[in-house]
C-alpha cells in the first residue's frame, strides 16, 4: 500500500503516483486525470490538502483521495455542467471514465476512490 500526503505543490507527483498504479493496464491516463481533478478538489474544498491512497484489492487496485472539508452538499453530478460554468466538472468527469466511481462524504470529509481491475488479477 502506498500512502502519500499531499498540496497543491504534489499535484505531478500525485499524477504520477495514479499513473504507476495503473500500470500494465490501458488506463494510465485516465487514472492520472481522474485522480488530479479529486486530488485538485481536495485542495480546493477540502482544507487545501489531502492523501492519496493506493491498495491492492482482489483483482486490482484501489486508488483513494481523502480530504477533511466540509463534505458535499450534492453527490456526484449526473449531467455536464453548463459550457461556460466556472467549476463543477471534475466529479463529473471522473464519474465518467470510472463508472465504479464511489464518494463518501460526511462533515468531517469527503473520501473518493476508484477501482481498477488489473490483467495480472482475476475480476472479483
Amino acid at each position: 500500500m502506498t500512502t502519500f500526503e499531499f498540496t497543491i505543490d504534489d499535484l505531478a507527483e500525485v499524477r504520477s503516483l495514479a499513473r504507476r498504479a495503473a500500470a500494465g493496464t490501458d488506463l494510465a491516463e485516465q487514472v492520472a486525470v481522474a485522480v488530479s481533478e479529486l486530488a485538485s478538489n481536495a485542495i480546493r474544498h477540502g482544507g487545501g490538502r489531502g492523501v492519496l491512497t493506493i491498495a491492492p484489492v482482489p483483482g486490482g487496485v484501489r486508488v483513494e483521495v481523502r480530504d477533511w472539508g466540509p463534505g458535499l452538499a450534492r453527490g456526484v453530478p449526473t449531467e455536464a455542467p453548463k459550457q461556460l460554468a466556472y467549476g463543477g466538472r471534475g466529479l463529473w468527469i471522473v464519474s465518467k471514465l470510472f463508472p465504479q466511481f464511489v464518494l463518501e462524504s460526511s462533515p468531517t470529509g469527503v473520501t473518493a476512490s476508484v477501482l481498477l481491475h488489473t490483467p495480472a488479477a482475476p475480476n472479483p
